[in-house]
């Protein structure tokens, strides 16, 4: 909503401005070199890709207008990450190592089927929980981790190196 609100304020501003100093907002319109510039980039992009990549591209395209989430999803997720800070606040952080160590045996994650079964949301919530801050360093176990960005976080800060 916030990029629709900045978007809406960045035309609004540039064409106030425009208009402000005596242009003519109708000089802005050019559709034929809208025609020209992006026939041109979607011909190169033909010609420079073999067809099975054009069509992947495409589905691609108009996949983005789609999301694979719902309300539901967003709720469950919203839920899961409430219990995990909340048993992180009542028992320590040590106490939802094993929640986020093996999210599959977890009763936590069991409440929430839908988070479970994406493995990147799996994977993620290992990579943001094993991230802990200076406070609790180290962790015991960076095992969730192994396959995502931990160790490159781990170089642009100023915490210690794991032992």
């Amino acid at each position: 909503m916030a990029k629709i609100i900045g978007i809406i304020v960045v035309i609004a501003s540039v064409l106030s401005g425009y208009v402000l100093s005596h242009g003519k907002i109708a000089a802005l319109i050019q559709p034929f070199e809208v025609l020209i510039i992006g026939g041109a980039a979607f011909g190169a992009f033909l010609q420079a890709n073999p067809s099975y990549m054009t069509m992947h591209v495409l589905k691609k395209s108009l996949g983005m207008f789609s999301s694979r989430f719902s309300h539901t999803f967003y709720l469950e997720v919203l839920g899961l990450v409430y219990e995990i800070l909340n048993k992180s606040r009542r028992e320590g952080m040590m106490a939802i190592e094993a929640d986020i160590e093996d999210a599959a045996a977890s009763p936590i994650f069991a409440k929430y089927p839908a988070v479970l079964k994406d493995d990147r949301m799996t994977a993620t919530s290992a990579t943001i929980c094993a991230s802990c801050p200076p406070a609790t360093w180290p962790p015991t176990s960076w095992k969730a981790c192994s396959t995502w960005s931990c160790s490159a976080s781990r170089k642009k800060s100023n915490t210690r190196p794991m032992p």
